[in-house]
């Protein structure tokens, strides 16, 4: 099934498994994509393919084919669109990643330091910042505002992926501890504006480290497929600045 709108340079193809989506629901479907449309008109050729299956729950997950690699982004929920629309967020700060490793651009920098073992960050974050960055759906921008927690969530992902023996087994053999925070921090872009107010922005990270670590679980492939263009940013950048890793 494919959705109505193949004008632009992004082809879309999307599979219903369980179920038919309406027009209706397409054509909403197609609305949600025009941001992402733009994000990826630079790229000669683009192809989005949707999977929507409901085993219990609503599932989504997204290939997104570019030239250099391809981006997958996968959301359960009870409502469709919702874990649709978390999806294309979450594709659109890979895109923005993407694009800024092809062109050769720094990207965030640590900023916290310290060893604190609970999620608290050596200086807060500026909101305004992080609002900021939401509102134009800029992961960049994000990532950088939040690098302040970077040290406090890689000493709690270290110690929560100690749950999970194959996680642990991984570690340091085709599998880092960088990789599973890059998770943390995409979960958190896509999931920002629906975080409830009265949780410390911390704990609320920290309640995402499960989440992150099962994805990682249960895609390996695709998910550090997708995340080792941030590691290749963080490479340009320790190389432009001389820092040694």
């Amino acid at each position: 099934m494919a959705l109505t709108n193949q004008t632009s340079n992004l082809r879309i193809d999307m599979d219903s498994k369980d179920f038919r989506l309406s027009e209706r629901a397409q054509l909403k479907f197609d609305a949600d994509l025009e941001t992402l449309r733009r994000a990826v008109a630079c790229f000669p050729k683009a192809e989005l393919k949707v999977e929507l299956s409901k085993p219990s729950y609503y599932r989504v997950r997204t290939s997104l084919i570019l030239p250099s690699r391809t981006l997958f982004t996968a959301d359960d929920d009870r409502e469709l669109h919702p874990a649709w629309e978390r999806c294309v967020r979450k594709l659109l700060g890979k895109v923005q990643a993407l694009k800024d490793v092809l062109s050769n651009k720094p990207t965030y920098s640590k900023e916290a330091e310290g060893t604190l073992h609970d999620v608290r960050p050596a200086m807060g974050p500026d909101i305004d910042e992080l609002n900021s960055a939401i509102a134009e759906l800029d992961y960049l921008a994000f990532r950088r505002a939040m690098s302040v927690y970077e040290e406090a969530v890689e000493q709690r992902v270290g110690r929560w992926a100690q749950r999970y023996p194959v996680v642990e087994q991984k570690l340091g053999n085709g599998l880092a501890i960088s990789e599973l925070v890059e998770e943390v921090f995409l979960n958190a872009f896509e999931r920002f504006e629906h975080r409830p107010a009265a949780l410390r922005l911390g704990d609320w990270l920290e309640s995402l480290i499960d989440p992150s670590v099962k994805a990682l679980i249960d895609h390996p492939d695709l998910e550090k497929e997708n995340l080792s263009y941030i590691e290749s940013a963080k490479e340009i950048e320790d190389s432009a600045t001389g820092r040694r890793r």
